[in-house]
């Protein structure tokens, strides 16, 4: 098959795009990038009022936790300064429970923003008293009396283990009775006792 000319009287159209096309087309495409850039704008704070409430949040717990261990004392303080971020300031309000020795603490952080907008977080429970609960460095008297006054006679000292199955101190090896018996008290090991 051949094909032929078209004769000069007719036009053909070109294929292409009008004018009024591409104007339509690039409007759309710039508005388009106008809203993506928005949405990245808005990300962005978000993801910044996200980072700044969280350390928020870290704050106000490891403050919470200086306060139950005792390091904080447990007293209402306001606006003091984070040492690690001075943007933040945090305060304590502690309040007498209904039970002795209960207290309702709330730690408030607070961080001020360049667009005079603040991130505040706020962090209640409620707290026994340091200084009732004590802590695993507290060493009990009884202890203390008892290894004041235990001073071996020698530099060796052995244990042994009663009939409950519980460790007993025995006396120093150099002092120990030749007789054999037995050198812890209070356990009998069978039958009558002499």
């Amino acid at each position: 098959m051949l094909f032929r000319a078209p004769a000069h009287g007719i036009r053909r159209e070109r294929p292409g795009l009008s004018l009024l096309e591409v104007i339509i087309s690039l409007a759309i495409f710039l508005m388009a990038i106008v809203v993506i850039g928005q949405i990245i704008s808005i990300a962005g704070q978000r993801a910044l009022d996200v980072q700044q409430r969280t350390v928020a949040l870290q704050i106000a717990q490891a403050k919470l936790a200086e306060v139950q261990a005792g390091a904080i004392p447990l007293e209402t303080n306001e606006d003091q300064v984070v040492d690690e971020d001075n943007a933040y300031h945090w305060s304590v309000i502690a309040e007498q429970g209904q039970v002795e020795g209960l207290w309702n603490v709330t730690i408030k952080v607070v961080r001020e923003r360049s667009d005079n907008t603040r991130v505040e977080i706020a962090l209640s429970q409620m707290l026994m008293d340091p200084t009732l609960t004590g802590s695993t460095q507290d060493v009990p008297p009884a202890v203390l009396s008892s290894t004041a006054t235990a001073t071996p006679a020698s530099g060796s000292s052995s244990s042994s283990t009663s009939s409950s199955g519980t460790p007993s101190s025995a006396a120093p090896a150099a002092s120990a009775p030749s007789s054999g018996k037995s050198a812890s008290s209070g356990s009998k090991s069978g039958g009558k006792g002499s």
